[in-house]
């Protein structure tokens, strides 16, 4: 299994705080299409359903819940050693 990739787990986070995939993408400066591909990277990965989609909503699962906590606290850690250096 591949490791995790920290854009995947960026945009994760985007698509949580921003309740949209295609405003998540803007941010990103990529298509919703690759957003979409990335949670289900990351979903895969983590072995867990963390987004419920539909082609009008989504809404963090339960789970997805849970591991937005960690995956900012992920994001959070990078930038502080990103100043440190």
């Amino acid at each position: 299994m591949a490791p995790t990739k920290v854009r995947d787990i960026r945009a994760f986070v985007l698509l949580a705080k921003t309740g949209s995939m295609v405003r998540a993408a803007r941010l990103l400066g990529e298509s919703s299409g690759a957003i979409s591909r990335r949670i289900d990277r990351l979903e895969r990965e983590v072995g867990m359903l963390l987004v419920h989609r539909s082609t009008r909503s989504m809404r963090l699962t339960d789970e997805g819940a849970a591991y937005l906590n960690t995956a900012q606290q992920v994001l959070d850690l990078l930038e502080i050693g990103r100043a440190h250096v």
